[in-house]
């Protein structure tokens, strides 16, 4: 399934076609102010794809 969304402060946009899911998990977790549009279940699907291919979660 293709992801696409954008940063509404940075207006730079994401799309799971050209970005890592790390990248994208990245930005929804550090910043998800910046994404009102994203549902929480495609927030999932892309953490959790993230996930598939290594990405965790920092700590910070």
């Amino acid at each position: 399934m293709r992801h696409v969304f954008t940063d509404c402060v940075t207006k730079n946009s994401y799309d799971s076609d050209y970005d890592s899911y790390q990248t994208m998990a990245d930005a929804l977790v550090n910043h998800p102010e910046r994404f009102p549009d994203i549902s929480p279940e495609e927030k999932d699907m892309i953490i959790r794809g993230a996930e598939a291919q290594g990405w965790h979660r920092s700590n910070w």
